[in-house]
């Protein structure tokens, strides 16, 4: 089933993050608090991010928005970057 998750990058996220770090990366913490997300790994790359079960097994691709990868560009540069939200469109993992 196809649903609308809305991702909302916080300033705390922000902080915990860790540039060039696909696990750390904010937008991956973000993902990570929804529900819909808990029980997976969330990994992100410069334009999707990626849900793999525990066994490292992709569930689900996501193209990321292109404000989305803006903002994985600038922190992963360390340039300031500003909490931000952003809606995706998925196949929900069971």
């Amino acid at each position: 089933m196809k649903k609308k998750i809305t991702v909302n990058v916080t300033k705390r996220d922000i902080e915990r993050g860790a540039p060039r770090n696909s696990w750390y990366c904010p937008i991956a913490l973000s993902m990570k608090r929804h529900k819909e997300f808990r029980k997976f790994s969330v990994v992100v790359s410069r334009s999707t991010v990626q849900v793999m079960s525990s066994l490292d097994a992709n569930i689900s691709s996501i193209q990321l928005p292109a404000r989305a990868k803006i903002f994985i560009t600038r922190f992963d540069r360390k340039l300031p970057v500003e909490p931000f939200k952003f809606t995706i469109e998925t196949e929900v993992p069971e």
